[in-house]
């Protein structure tokens, strides 16, 4: 006779007879380290690695993935295997094979299958197709041998020209029969304020809040105390604490406002269970870069640095703290020709310019702290007349080596570009210009803010570049009065005052 056994999910209390102690044991449940797995792989264009692009439990998960415009042959597989020892004497065992899983294709059909496999049987199985996110699995089995081989696989069902694919496991263990119908013990999610995973706030500005949807829930069978951490490039920049009995949840928007500038920042998201110390027990992450917002510089005041940095020699009285450069047929010399002291530093074609051809003064700026200051330059040129030739020659200001100002030589160029502040008239119900910086006849100042890093990082370039192949125009660019200013020299915070760029 012949017969077929289950779980009977709504009397689960007779489970706790068929417990095992001690369970077998996986090395590396949480695939932090690889030791005691083993990757094997049917096509060599399938790889595998832990990454720390996505993970349940802090800081990797393993990834099996496919690259784009491969073909793939059914039957083709990745995967990553361990095995684990059982104790004779308990065999048969019947225990829970637990695991984690996601993948990176969210269409509604697909070529590939991810896998689990008990001693080369399959014993869970499920398409790619569909936005899943995170999977948390348990898989009740009978381990009948002492010796047992565990495969986590993603597997080819049908061929393919371009089927790009990222499968990531994580938290893969072995737990008693009892806990069959527990959920992950604990879930955490970030999401974006429309509650999905599309449109994560990444491109952030400097003091300006963004908004993210997290959420917890507690199926630790007791009471948890969970400490959320968001850190920016590892800096705490925001803290929350909620204490969750089981079987409740937590969900809440939670504003995260940047405090530093810079490009592919790692922003982090770390959920403490009862206790800090020690890596977090659910972590997520997200790159993102920080920029400056031109368009609002209010949030700017809150980072304005002290002390104030210093640009050497910025009158042009002497050079000794400046770097000329070039390629080509540019020239670099003091003149005196100036902005208000006796010297300013010219940049001269001397003959026809190749296309990248260029002369450029630059020095690096030392900065105690970290934080916004406003930086100021005055530049004129001697070619009064528009042509296709003067189009192609450009004056540049980089900071950082970030074009932060730029413009031709082609046509008169005088005047402020900067910020302005404008102040409303209730009688005209209209905002008006209150005043405009006076600047020397002939010449162009440029205030701009600028974000200085901590220590000798900051590079400051003022160029003159062909940015096409012209003749020679003989023009000549002098730089001068190069210095750095407070923030709150430029933007005011005032009822009825507002800033407004002006000249740009």
């Amino acid at each position: 006779l012949w017969v077929s056994s289950d779980i009977d999910y709504d009397n689960l209390d007779v489970l706790n007879e068929y417990v095992v102690s001690p369970l077998p044991a996986i090395i590396n449940p949480d695939l932090e380290l690889i030791d005691g797995w083993t990757y094997i792989a049917t096509d060599v264009n399938f790889t595998g690695v832990l990454s720390n692009s996505t993970s349940i439990s802090p800081w990797y998960s393993y990834e099996i993935s496919y690259p784009a415009g491969t073909p793939v042959s059914p039957g083709c597989y990745g995967a990553v295997y361990q095995n684990f020892i059982t104790d004779a004497a308990l065999c048969p065992a019947t225990v829970v094979i637990a695991f984690n899983v996601r993948d990176s294709y969210t269409g509604d059909s697909g070529v590939l299958v991810k896998q689990v496999l008990l001693n080369e049987e399959v014993i869970w199985e499920d398409a790619v197709a569909g936005d899943e996110r995170w999977q948390h699995v348990k898989v009740p089995v009978t381990l009948r041998s002492a010796t047992n081989k565990l495969t986590l696989r993603v597997y080819v069902e049908r061929a393919s020209s371009n089927f790009p694919i990222q499968v990531w496991w994580d938290d893969v263990d072995i737990e008693p029969i009892t806990a069959v119908a527990e959920k992950i013990p604990t879930a955490f999610y970030i999401l974006d304020t429309e509650g999905t995973e599309e449109n994560y706030p990444t491109d952030l500005y400097l003091g300006e809040p963004v908004e993210f949807l997290i959420g917890v829930e507690n199926n630790e069978h007791e009471q948890v105390n969970y400490v959320l951490k968001i850190k920016l490039d590892d800096r705490l920049i925001a803290k929350k604490s909620k204490q969750l009995e089981h079987g409740s949840k937590w969900a809440r928007v939670i504003s995260v406002t940047p405090d530093k500038l810079g490009d592919n920042q790692k922003l982090e998201f770390l959920l403490f269970k009862d206790s800090t110390l020690g890596k977090p027990y659910r972590y997520f992450h997200l790159r993102v870069s920080t920029g400056i917002n031109y368009g609002d510089l209010e949030p700017l005041l809150r980072y304005g640095i002290e002390p104030l940095p210093t640009v050497v020699d910025g009158n042009m009285k002497r050079i000794s703290a400046w770097t000329f450069d070039r390629e080509g047929r540019f020239s670099g010399y003091r003149s005196t020709e100036n902005a208000s002291s006796q010297y300013s530093y010219c940049i001269a074609q001397q003959e026809a310019s190749k296309k990248g051809e260029y002369g450029e003064l630059w020095q690096t700026i030392y900065a105690g702290d970290e934080g916004v200051a406003v930086l100021s330059v005055n530049v004129r040129d001697s070619f009064e007349y528009t042509s296709d030739d003067a189009e192609n020659i450009t004056k540049q200001v980089l900071f950082n080596d970030e074009v932060i100002w730029s413009d031709d030589v082609s046509g008169k160029d005088t005047g402020y570009t900067g910020w302005v502040e404008e102040e409303y008239n209730w009688y005209l119900d209209e905002w008006k210009i209150k005043s405009v910086p006076r600047v020397k006849s002939g010449w162009k100042r440029i205030d701009v803010p600028v974000y200085l890093f901590k220590g000798a990082e900051n590079t400051l370039r003022l160029k003159v570049v062909a940015d096409e192949a012209t003749e020679d125009i003989n023009v000549k660019v002098y730089w001068d009065d190069v210095e750095l200013k407070r923030i709150n020299e430029l933007v005011k915070v005032e009822d009825g005052v507002r800033m407004k760029r002006y000249g740009w």
